[in-house]
């Protein structure tokens, strides 16, 4: 018996299309016949309709079949292109009428008009079904799909064809943007209104007043720097070195590429934003990249930081009250009173004082005042809100007691606090803005912080992690070859 996979392999077109088949199973009770096929979905056409019919196993053609599937299509195919269908038809044999050609070949059944709708109907919802799922396959990198990058290889048919000239690009395939332009506005880094963030915290070791370079000599990919700061010291603690290698045997070579050679689009919002690589848009979590990118950095420059101190020591008792008193610290009455736990924490970090200011350029003085912030990023302050959680946590979730556990748990921490995210206190910041040019020159300046600061960190520093592929952290929404075949059907 023939089977529509086998009129597929058989047929010198089955390898072009068999990617866009779509099965078709349809049975009708009431009109006593069952319908099994393979047609093409809406990425595929050709300028003569193929149309391969058998009921009952007999090879046979109906043009009214024809034209009712072939009309089905016209919505979804450019104008004069048509589909491929094949189709497998059982009716009881009462109901077929043979006498209709000399050869028998052209056949007309019974309830011909129905059957014929109700094979419309299936074949339809079928389209409507796959066309809704292909928007999402082709154009979003889900869990567990491997990252699409153009791959550099070259096509056997091109290295046949001859002659001197170079290979011709195509519209739908030719990038318009070079990775290796900056904008003049790089330079220029937007004045901040005055606010609580900017009086608390001041650098004090800068290399540059520039933003870092972003051009590339070459567009060939190469292996992200190891920290960014000075290496004054030597690292030679185990289990630093260990972490550092852990970090880099997990780097997605694909994605490296993508971040080395990436052109900035902009910024949805502070969580999320969009970048191109070649003809391809991905959407990109801000948030999860930097939480990354501050971890690495605190990895690789390890007991190197430069120092962010702080305008006004600030007291970690009243910094361990405040973060007791947000829901997120999960403290209850169970835990003790508030001021011992604070205490507790004051205690427990001067006692830690040496190891945080030789490691992590964290001073605390006698009073126990928190003095100094490392500094990670040249041009990059971490939001103040996020420093009362960020003492809490050192005393209750970093592993203090093993050597390798107490660095990878501090630096997540310390990511964690660092990282680029919206504010703790949106809401209550949106009811107080103040003038409209106060709001205007804040979203400037953090947007220019995302563009030229980290983006530009994530194209030199970042270790992209093989888990940035899986856990949707970058989404592909659209792609130049495919929008071409959108625009081709309007």
């Amino acid at each position: 018996m023939t089977t529509g996979k086998s009129i597929v392999e058989q047929s010198g077109i089955g390898t072009i299309i068999g990617m866009e088949l779509l099965e078709v199973e349809h049975e009708d009770k009431k009109l006593s016949f069952s319908c099994h096929g393979y047609v093409t979905n809406a990425n595929y056409s050709m300028k003569k309709c193929i149309f391969l019919l058998f009921i009952n196993h007999r090879l046979v053609d109906s043009s009214s079949l024809r034209k009712a599937l072939d009309s089905v299509y016209q919505a979804y195919l450019p104008k004069n292109m048509h589909p491929f269908i094949y189709l497998s038809i059982e009716i009881a044999p009462q109901n077929i009428d043979v006498n209709v050609h000399p050869t028998k070949h052209e056949v007309h059944f019974l309830h011909e008009d129905a059957i014929i709708s109700s094979i419309q109907a299936a074949i339809e919802t079928k389209l409507l079904g796959a066309n809704s799922s292909r928007t999402y396959y082709t154009q979003a990198l889900l869990p567990g799909a491997p990252v699409s990058l153009d791959s550099k290889e070259e096509d056997p048919s091109s290295s046949k064809s001859s002659g001197t000239g170079a290979e011709k690009t195509y519209a739908h395939h030719m990038v318009r943007t070079d990775s290796r332009e900056q904008k003049l506005d790089a330079f220029v880094k937007p004045v901040q209104s005055s606010s609580s963030a900017d009086r608390t915290t001041q650098p004090i070791r800068s290399d540059s007043a520039q933003p870092m370079e972003t051009s590339t000599s070459d567009q060939t990919m190469q292996m992200p720097s190891c920290g960014v700061q000075q290496k004054k010291r030597p690292v030679k603690l185990t289990s630093i070195l260990s972490l550092q290698e852990e970090v880099q045997e997990s780097m997605h070579k694909n994605l490296r590429e993508m971040f080395q050679f990436h052109k900035f689009v902009g910024c949805v919002n502070k969580e999320f934003s969009l970048m191109q690589h070649q003809t391809k848009l991905y959407l990109v979590n801000t948030t999860k990249l930097s939480h990354e990118l501050f971890y690495q950095l605190m990895i690789f420059d390890f007991g190197n930081y430069g120092i962010l101190r702080l305008s006004e020591p600030a007291p970690i008792y009243d910094l361990a009250l405040l973060a007791l008193d947000l829901e997120e610290s999960g403290w209850t009455k169970a835990d003790g009173p508030k001021t011992d736990l604070a205490q507790y924490i004051v205690d427990f970090l001067k006692s830690k004082e040496e190891m945080l200011s030789d490691y992590f350029s964290m001073e605390i003085d006698e009073d126990g005042n928190l003095c100094t912030l490392p500094l990670l990023l040249d041009h990059y302050i971490p939001n103040m809100e996020g420093l009362p959680m960020f003492v809490l946590r050192l005393a209750t979730e970093v592993n203090w007691d093993k050597e390798k556990e107490c660095f990878h748990t501090f630096c997540k921490e310390t990511s964690e606090f660092y990282c680029f995210k919206p504010s703790m206190f949106q809401d209550l910041q949106s009811e107080t803005k103040g003038s409209k040019d106060g709001e205007v020159s804040e979203e400037k300046t953090w947007k220019w912080t995302v563009e030229h600061t980290l983006f530009s960190a994530f194209r030199n520093f970042l270790f992209p992690p093989k888990t940035f592929a899986e856990d949707s952290s970058i989404l592909q929404i659209a792609n130049l070859p495919d929008l071409y075949k959108v625009f081709e059907r309007c």
